[in-house]
């Protein structure tokens, strides 16, 4: 799903991976990543990607105007799904946004 953010920097184009609703009404943002993982650390895998989470979980809330819960999958491990919790998913020092759309 495409999506546009206008903030205070300039523009931000982007693309999520999966967002689906699940049978009770909850949406679901899922970003999928293939890099090769060392260990068994998922949160240590996906910190460097947690500020796109954090951006891609906003324009999808905006976008729906309801919650919407992120997380990682790697395709090394499809089988497990990274959910950081709340606190880690803040969008990037420097980043306002001031419009989104599709």
């Amino acid at each position: 799903l495409p999506f546009h953010l206008t903030t205070v920097s300039g523009p931000i184009d982007g693309i999520m991976d999966l967002l689906y609703q699940d049978e009770g009404g909850q949406w679901h943002l899922l970003d999928w990543k293939s890099d090769q993982l060392r260990g068994d650390d998922l949160a240590k895998a996906a910190r460097p990607y947690l500020g796109q989470l954090a951006l891609y979980r906003w324009a999808a809330t905006q976008l729906l105007g309801q919650t919407v819960s992120a997380g990682i999958c790697f395709l090394q491990r499809p089988e497990t799904v990274y959910q950081p919790p709340d606190d880690l998913l803040q969008l990037p020092a420097g980043i306002r946004v001031t419009d989104a759309g599709a």
